[in-house]
């Protein structure tokens, strides 16, 4: 049975970009969507059966969304991975940040 992640009430949040998600469980439709930890109390997950019309567009269209880095729409197994380019280097939104974190002076 699939499930979806739904804010139940996006006026008493913040206006950040947020989305619900679609998934075969519970944990994985939390992973799939998007949302920010004010938005936390008012994120609800049912099953699709029970989920309102404009939850399930909405994780429709989010699960069919293409990659901010390449463009391409991947395959749920390949999703959150990071992205490359032709040359084999990863494209800017999906590098991770770097380890040793340097500061430097003016």
């Amino acid at each position: 049975m699939p499930y979806i992640t739904y804010l139940t009430n996006p006026l008493q949040t913040n206006r950040a970009a947020y989305h619900a998600g679609w998934g075969r469980t519970k944990n994985q439709s939390k992973a799939e969507g998007l949302y920010w930890n004010n938005q936390l109390p008012y994120v609800r997950t049912v099953p699709a059966s029970k989920a309102p019309r404009w939850a399930l567009e909405e994780a429709r269209e989010a699960y069919h969304a293409p990659c901010m880095a390449c463009g391409r729409v991947h395959p749920v197994k390949k999703r959150h991975t990071s992205c490359i380019d032709r040359q084999g280097k990863p494209l800017p939104v999906t590098q991770s940040w770097p380890a040793k974190v340097v500061v430097y002076e003016f």
